[in-house]
């Protein structure tokens, strides 16, 4: 018989991170929340409790396998407390599983550690008012302009 019950270190990971959430996340929520700038001590103790690094190649510092149940489990668990910190391993895991499977060797060996660390934070900035997050029909370019890029169009809910 199929079970879909989460595996002990699941449950185990589930119950560090659900005391966590309420102990850490929940009391300051508010003031996280009625902030303009990023919250870093979060993020990095997201990445010291090892949620970032979830899927993510064990040579960067991440705990090896993909692991998308575990990754959904953190992010659930995580929003007990705080709703905005719990996307963190969301997007980690999106951005970081692309860039360590597609990246070129140096550009991953540069970034992937850094983003599991909590260093770094990584956006997507797919969805446009013009149409929603259907990557097809997309209208933002970029061009390669003397000195870097020039990037046209607009974007919302990054």
């Amino acid at each position: 018989m199929l079970s879909f019950a989460f595996s002990p270190e699941q449950e185990d990971f589930r119950a560090q991170l659900r005391k966590f959430a309420a102990a850490e996340l929940a009391p300051h929520y508010i003031e996280r929340a009625a902030r303009s700038e990023f919250c870093w001590e979060a993020h990095r103790q997201l990445a010291e409790l090892g949620v970032l690094g979830i899927g993510l190649p064990e040579k960067h510092g991440g705990t090896g396998a993909l692991d998308p149940v575990t990754l959904g489990l953190a992010a659930e668990t995580l929003a007990y407390g705080d709703v905005n910190v719990a996307s963190a391993p969301v997007l980690s895991g999106l951005v970081a599983s692309q860039l360590a499977e597609n990246g070129q060797d140096a550009v991953v060996d540069e970034w992937l550690p850094q983003l599991i660390a909590g260093d770094v934070v990584a956006a997507i900035a797919v969805t446009e008012p013009s149409c929603g997050s259907d990557a097809s029909r997309l209208r933002t370019e970029a061009r390669r302009v003397p000195g870097g890029w020039r990037i046209r169009g607009e974007k919302i809910a990054i």
